[in-house]
């Protein structure tokens, strides 16, 4: 059995504390942050900063948070772990301690992969080998970062999923992308919904390129549809700017039922 790793904590002056030399993090959630330093006024801080070594001081590896939150409240001395690794290695580990603490957005982590691909110049598959990850796992990660610039903004500003995002990624046509991107940053959708809309663009597309090959009458530019699917409770197939999503309870037996019946007795349900 391998020996536990022990660790001395020691405490280091704050000006030799130093902010990591790259961060997956562009800006800090400010709620998330104040609610921090209000922790550590209280409780004081329960987890040491883990550093390195590096000219002049020490470079955060995990913890940038909290280090943040220490400066804003004027700490005079850190406590620290040090590690005894190389830069590509603590870059590892501060890929590692995001994920088990969930702490990165799809894009902070997809940033964060592309320099971990870049630090230890290695190919996705062996940097999918490296974090425990399938090799589609880095590739869909990465991807998002050549997302058009509609798509992209809207992941950052949470109007949409990465999973959603991923399914719409799938229309290869420029313009039917944007517009359903539109549809769907306005409507709200889900990735069942989002997958249906690149599954009906793509058999459609399908259709007309067979048609366009035997001979048929020519298929002109891409021509944007409204993208439909399936009434859950009349069976009508209608745009997407006549339905809206809708969250129920897990009591959905219920919930369907009253949902029909004002349905039934013409009630708007929306």
């Amino acid at each position: 059995m391998k020996k536990k790793e022990q660790y001395t904590i020691v405490e280091i002056p704050a000006e030799k504390v130093f902010r990591p030399q790259f961060r997956a993090r562009v800006e800090f959630r400010r709620e998330e942050l104040d609610e921090l330093m209000q922790d550590i006024q209280k409780n004081g801080l329960l987890q040491p900063l883990v550093v390195r070594p590096v000219r002049g001081g020490y470079e955060v590896v995990a913890g940038d948070r909290r280090n943040e939150a220490l400066n804003r409240l004027g700490f005079k001395t850190k406590p620290c772990i040090v590690l005894d690794k190389t830069y590509a290695e603590t870059e590892l580990c501060k890929y590692s301690e995001n994920k088990i603490r969930s702490d990165l957005s799809d894009i902070e982590e997809a940033r964060q992969l592309k320099y971990l691909l870049e630090v230890h110049k290695c190919t996705e598959k062996e940097l999918a080998m490296k974090i425990s990850k399938s090799v589609s796992y880095v590739k869909q990660k990465l991807q998002i970062l050549e997302y058009p610039d509609y798509l992209y903004n809207a992941l950052a500003e949470r109007l949409i999923s990465f999973s959603a995002a991923r399914e719409l990624m799938r229309i290869s046509d420029e313009k039917t992308r944007k517009e359903y991107v539109s549809f769907a940053v306005r409507n709200g959708i889900s990735p069942r919904i989002a997958k249906e809309w690149a599954d009906d663009w793509l058999e459609r597309n399908r259709y007309e390129t067979e048609e366009s090959e035997e001979g048929n009458e020519e298929v002109g530019g891409s021509v944007v549809r409204e993208p439909q699917f399936m009434c859950e409770l009349c069976g009508r197939e209608r745009k997407v700017s006549e339905t809206r999503l809708m969250r129920v309870c897990i009591d959905e037996d219920d919930c369907r039922r009253a949902i029909t019946e004002l349905s039934s007795a013409g009630g708007n349900v929306l």
